[in-house]
């Protein structure tokens, strides 16, 4: 049984059910030229997010590059960063501070810490990640958006956990949070929630012109493959038919992993998002242990300020037998570590 993908939608995509495609990419830079499907699904995206435009990377990281290389060089900007931003954002921040902008990071999801650090002479903008699957919450946006509102500041949001899952539609953490304007921009995969393997980025239209434009990889890199924008279209077409069932079918699978666990005493972290957590000095070796059960999960490495952790990546796909059965593996080496498999494992959670 595999707990390992974030396809939570459980959206594949295979063949078959993608309209067909002239050319797998057009071989030229994507700022030359974009193809009919690729604009309709930016389109798309856009509405769905909120967003007043759209357009499309092969990755997040892509996206990140240009987004903050562009906010770097055209504006008097001053980055403050969530302290628990995703490492392909930091990535993108980090391209911004060579080019010479002002980078601060403050305390995970705490408004009062970024009140602290707001710079004097500089439009601050802030970067966060929409969901923290780790604390199991979605970020105060609307705290943070309040605040640097009253100097003319923006917000940056990596929405990849949330896309497809949170918000009217599966829209995300902005729409979720009825958040609206010209000072909201958002950078999200759509390879976890709706399966495909590319990226986009929503805001202002002069903002994703300048990035269509000028971008480093947009001028430098091909766009997403035709075979991604197809996927993507078929994610959305999904979406709008049968997308709230497949929320709801999540969801309920998530509770009923979450029942079964709490009734025999195993705290998770997570919330009602599809990612589990059980951490503790033991980790290692529960994973390994579940792992000669047929349960494939997640191990998580520690920070320096963290113990480790094993998470279980629940999707849409998964049956009810599958859940109940790694419900009881996890709780039966978690609470009677005599019954376990390997004897020179020693649990204490």
């Amino acid at each position: 049984m595999d707990f390992t993908s974030a396809l939570y939608l459980g959206l594949r995509h295979p063949r078959r059910e993608l309209a067909a495609w002239p050319a797998l990419t057009l071989g030229k830079p994507a700022a030359l030229d974009t193809t009919a499907p690729a604009r309709r699904l930016a389109h798309q995206l856009a509405v769905l997010m909120g967003g007043e435009a759209a357009i499309l990377g092969t990755s997040t990281l892509h996206l990140f590059w240009d987004v903050c290389s562009i906010l770097a060089q055209t504006e008097n900007v001053a980055f403050l960063a969530d302290g628990g931003l995703y490492p392909i954002a930091r990535w993108g921040l980090e391209r911004a501070h060579a080019q010479g902008a002002h980078t601060t990071y403050f305390r995970h999801y705490d408004p009062s810490a970024l009140q602290k650090h707001l710079p004097r002479s500089r439009r601050p903008i802030v970067v966060t990640d929409g969901y923290c699957p780790a604390c199991g919450r979605p970020a105060p946006l609307e705290e943070y958006l309040a605040i640097v509102r009253r100097f003319g500041g923006g917000l940056l949001i990596d929405d990849t956990q949330a896309l497809g899952l949170l918000g009217p539609h599966g829209g995300g953490t902005g729409r979720a949070s009825g958040l609206a304007g010209e000072d909201i921009m958002q950078i999200s995969s759509l390879s976890k929630g709706f399966g495909a393997p590319l990226a986009v980025f929503t805001g202002n239209s002069g903002l994703v012109q300048a990035v269509r434009d000028t971008g480093p990889t947009q001028i430098h890199c091909s766009p997403p493959s035709e075979a991604s924008v197809a996927a993507g279209l078929n994610a959305l077409t999904i979406n709008s038919t049968h997308g709230d069932r497949l929320r709801a079918t999540l969801a309920g699978s998530v509770h009923q992993f979450r029942r079964l666990t709490r009734r025999a005493g195993v705290p998770l972290a997570g919330g009602d998002f599809p990612v589990q957590i059980t951490a503790g000095p033991h980790a290692e070796a529960v994973h390994r242990e579940l792992l000669k059960r047929g349960i494939q999960t997640v191990l998580l490495q520690p920070r320096s300020d963290s113990p480790p952790s094993v998470s279980f990546l629940i999707t849409a796909a998964h049956e009810e037998y599958e859940i109940s059965a790694a419900a009881a593996e996890l709780t039966e080496i978690i609470t009677h570590p005599r019954n376990r498999r390997s004897s020179h494992v020693q649990l204490a959670f």
